[in-house]
């Protein structure tokens, strides 16, 4: 009788340790999450601190809303594709600061012409500047192959080098079809070129930028721009 009394005892005593670590446990589990979410926010405070265009809430750790479109831009992964037979080479810097500020660095650049035609010896100089991939359609006395191969590029590029966004940059009447198809699957599209693009392209866009604004801007400007 007295062994199994001492046995209870000895129970109880165990129970009730056990119950007073599961407590701490608890306890320290809880203290632990707390100081896991005070070093994220610290360490998110500690990081806009670093950008001296940043100013930081004291109460919530968080950089203002001013930062989206920073963000957004350097999320974007944007391919530059140009129809050159449609583009003037002196208007390449001006496309390549508008695109650079609207979505970024561009992953690809290329821009499609048959480069053995004299009249785009110009172009040479700014392709080297610019970084621009020259790529070569031999044309035909009656038709131009540059924005058919545009277009067959432009949905390759989505689908090997998960593009975000295609910048398109010429006269794009003939490529509607291109624009919704590209949208279909998730891709921003925006085209730089002349106003006669027609309005059901600019309308289909999620950005039409008229390639003469981008000349009148830099005259404004003085003619600066970033290569």
């Amino acid at each position: 009788m007295a062994h199994e009394e001492a046995r209870r005892d000895r129970s109880a005593v165990v129970d009730g340790e056990f119950k007073e670590l599961a407590t701490s446990v608890r306890k320290w589990l809880v203290l632990s999450g707390s100081k896991a979410l005070s070093k994220t926010a610290i360490s998110k405070t500690a990081a806009a601190a670093e950008r001296p265009d940043v100013r930081v809430s004291h109460e919530t750790g968080r950089a203002p809303a001013s930062l989206d479109h920073e963000d957004a831009v350097a999320a974007e992964r944007p391919a530059l594709l140009i129809d050159a037979e449609c583009v003037s080479s002196d208007r390449l810097p001006h496309v390549m600061e508008a695109v650079r500020a609207a979505y970024g660095r561009p992953l690809i650049c290329r821009a499609y012409a048959d480069w053995t035609k004299p009249e785009l010896r110009a172009w040479f100089a700014q392709l080297r500047h610019l970084g621009i991939q020259p790529m070569q359609n031999f044309d035909t006395p009656d038709h131009s192959r540059s924005l058919v191969a545009l277009a067959v590029d432009a949905l390759d590029l989505v689908d090997h080098y998960a593009v975000t966004c295609a910048v398109l940059v010429g006269d794009l009447g003939a490529a509607l079809p291109l624009v919704t198809r590209l949208k279909a699957t998730g891709v921003k599209v925006a085209v730089i070129g002349p106003a006669s693009n027609p309005d059901d392209v600019r309308r289909a866009v999620d950005e039409f930028v008229d390639i003469a604004s981008l000349r009148e801007t830099a005259r404004r400007t003085g003619g600066r721009h970033r290569a």
